[in-house]
């Protein structure tokens, strides 16, 4: 099977529909007035009709902006031509597979026999590196994908493919018997010698370019999976979700066929000179220079290169955003072809993706040439960021953008966006988002979801001033907010009027929680850190949250384990609370209580003497196992799968779901089943 692996992937094709003829979505386009061949939306984005009119929006833009080193930002890059490779890697090493019968005909129930990832929103389900569906687990453990049979006395590895050792972070969607794997890569690529008449030959080492690669997977028969086919597209995935059985990838791509040429000589002449050259490169430019595309597999190995985003799609914010292309795409998993159902493009930069029953939205902070800022105009820029959001609606077979807003500061993750009765509500904090400072401030900012446009509705601020937030979650007309510097506010936010929201009540202690989970009517979770007052974290804390009465938030429960910390606190699929028992799990890893008590300094002079004091070595890496109640907490156990020192990191907890009166947890070392009622060890299948 040969491929091209440059970044001219999409050099020579025609642009499929560079005109309006035939636009699927043209019925759907929101008003607006024109602007030079396209139309400025009702929202912050320019529509445009023709690729014409994109090209020359994109080449003035980049004239403005060139310098003899290229467009910051990542557009395009030195070298010369591009020196064409062909190869027969394959996507993944076919699959090898155990005799073992199809799946059975009983059917479980998520959510009552079995988990299932633990996700933001209902109906609309995140990638993540295990899934099961009650009967299968399928999960990528050391860089292979496992399919093990759940269905019998001891689980049974039936099937198992290596994924090529570049791919990086590997995330599965199941989509009832269909799997989709999607990962990244980075491709290597060269160039040939820059030569001329009037300058010697110049560095001509081109960099990598993001690859994102898709593969489906028929799962029909787990013993037998069918590699049905795969997709190459140009860019980053920033992340995918599954609502009523398609699947929407969100993509982050640079111009692939742009070929910088920087100085080669030193002083005035040559900065000059090689500035001439890249502004030809850009007047020379064609579409197919700046938009991603992708390369499609067959089940019989036939490849089509062909445009990623339909010029009709692309949007431009009226300010420069930057150069890359954020596309919206879509794949049907029962459609055994998997070409991209359909795409919509955003010439910006995307960060953060939310994903609601109805739309998909991409959050990003606006575009800055921050290696051209120094001083006091570094950190007023860093203390004025703004986010905007845009929004595109997945309920049409075309994915369609409905507008864009903007709010003050910057996200903290996902959960910082929320869509609900016809608004979305962001959380933000503004100043400098990494860290706190004395100008520090949060907000609570509301926007209406009006025809095709997003309009603010009303917004709180003054949380958690000199702060930053570490946590929020939005159920219902309710917002949480959890901001920390030194101790921890929880904040409860009334949404029921989205014109007018209020910050109704507050509760203050110390340290924070990274991740709130509801457990039923009034109740709350928080993991993250317990602090001293001084704001110095102590270790892994749990928190019972009592916010029945919005005016007055209560802790009802704590458990701390010191020196300790836990990937759920910043990944939440790593998190478990399965509500028929109560029963909640957290990967941990634990250091030595006893050597790490009060008020310990590390300091490098004593870092050699570390492995002569035996109380340091003190370590546990598994999961802890709590009992949540209405009202309390109690620590039923831990869990670990170290039966060694040299598998100790290999034993890393990643995941845990139940299945009927199981609770398994994955690592790289092995699937562990324990009693979920007594937590005693009923079954172990090593990789």
């Amino acid at each position: 099977m040969k491929r091209l692996l440059a970044t001219g992937l999409a050099a020579g094709l025609l642009l499929a529909g560079c005109t309006n003829d035939g636009d699927p979505n043209a019925g759907n386009r929101p008003a607006g007035i024109p602007f030079g061949g396209g139309v400025i939306a009702a929202g912050t984005l320019v529509q445009f009709d023709a690729c014409e009119p994109l090209l020359e929006h994109l080449q003035a833009e980049a004239l403005e902006r060139v310098t003899p080193w290229g467009l910051p930002g990542g557009g395009g890059w030195w070298g010369g031509p591009i020196a064409v490779m062909e190869d027969d890697v394959a996507f993944a090493e076919p699959f090898s597979a155990a005799p073992q019968a199809s799946r059975s005909s009983g059917e479980l129930v998520a959510g009552q026999d079995f988990s299932t990832t633990n996700i933001q929103e209902a109906g609309v389900d995140e990638p993540d590196v295990m899934k099961t569906d009650g009967e299968i687990l399928v999960a990528v453990v050391q860089q292979v994908l496992r399919v093990v049979d759940l269905t019998g006395h001891e689980p049974v590895e039936v099937a198992s493919m290596r994924l090529p050792d570049d791919l990086g972070n590997p995330q599965l969607l199941l989509a009832g018997e269909r799997l989709l794997v999607v990962g990244q890569r980075w491709g290597t690529f060269f160039a040939e010698p820059l030569t001329g008449e009037d300058r010697p030959a110049a560095l001509t080492l081109a960099p990598q370019s993001a690859i994102t690669l898709v593969q489906l997977i028929d799962l029909s028969n787990p013993a037998d999976p069918d590699i049905v086919a795969d997709l190459e597209l140009d860019g980053t995935a920033l992340s995918s979700r599954l609502v009523d059985g398609i699947i929407h990838l969100v993509v982050s791509s640079q111009p692939t066929g742009l070929v910088f040429e920087g100085p080669t000589e030193s002083g005035v002449r040559g900065e000059r000179d090689a500035l001439a050259r890249n502004r030809e490169v850009i007047r020379d430019s064609t579409i197919e220079d700046w938009l991603p595309a992708y390369a499609h597999r067959d089940e019989d190995g036939d490849e089509a290169i062909k445009d990623l985003v339909d010029c009709s799609h692309v949007h431009a914010p009226d300010e420069f955003a930057g150069f890359g292309t954020l596309s919206i795409v879509s794949v049907d998993p029962a459609n055994d072809e998997l070409h991209p159902r359909s795409a919509a493009g955003v010439l910006s930069e995307g960060q953060t993706v939310y994903g609601s029953p109805e739309r998909l939205y991409v959050a990003t902070t606006d575009w800055v040439d921050w290696g051209s800022l120094e001083g006091d105009d570094l950190e007023a820029e860093a203390r004025d960021v703004t986010t905007d959001i845009h929004a595109f609606d997945i309920t049409r077979p075309q994915v369609t953008y409905v507008g864009s807003g903007t709010a003050p500061g910057s996200l903290l993750n996902q959960f910082s966006m929320s869509e609900h009765d016809g608004h979305l509500r962001v959380a933000t904090t503004e100043g400098n988002g990494w860290w706190a400072g004395e100008d520090s401030v949060s907000t609570v900012t509301t926007f209406a979801i009006t025809g095709d446009e997003l309009e603010e509705a009303g917004s709180v601020t003054g949380l958690g001033v000199t702060e930053r937030i570490f946590a929020v979650r939005f159920l219902g007309d309710v917002g949480y907010v959890v901001t920390f510097r030194q101790v921890d506010p929880l904040y409860v936010v009334d949404l029921s009027d989205p014109a007018a929201p209020a910050v109704t009540g507050e509760l203050k202690i110390p340290g924070y929680s990274a991740y709130l989970h509801p457990v039923g009517d009034g109740r709350l979770i928080g993991v993250g850190q317990d602090a001293t007052d001084a704001g110095r974290v102590t270790g892994l804390q749990v928190s019972l949250f009592d916010v029945s009465d919005p005016a007055d938030p209560q802790r009802l429960a704590h458990v701390v384990m010191p020196n300790a910390n836990s990937e759920s606190e910043w990944n939440h699929h790593a998190f478990l609370h399965w509500p028929m028992t109560g029963t909640t799990v957290l990967p941990m890893q634990q250091y030595g209580v006893e050597a790490f008590e009060g008020d310990v300094a590390f300091e490098e002079e004593v870092a050699p003497e570390f492995d002569d004091v035996p109380e340091f070595k003190e370590f546990f890496n598994g999961a802890i196992v709590l009992d949540v109640q209405e009202s309390g907490i109690d620590i039923e156990g831990r869990i670990s799968h170290v039966t060694g020192a040299d598998d100790e990191w290999l034993a890393t907890i990643q995941r845990s779901f139940v299945r009927n009166d199981v609770l398994w947890t994955l690592s790289n070392e092995a699937l562990v089943g324990v009693d979920l009622a007594t937590l005693d060890a009923r079954h172990r299948l090593d990789w």
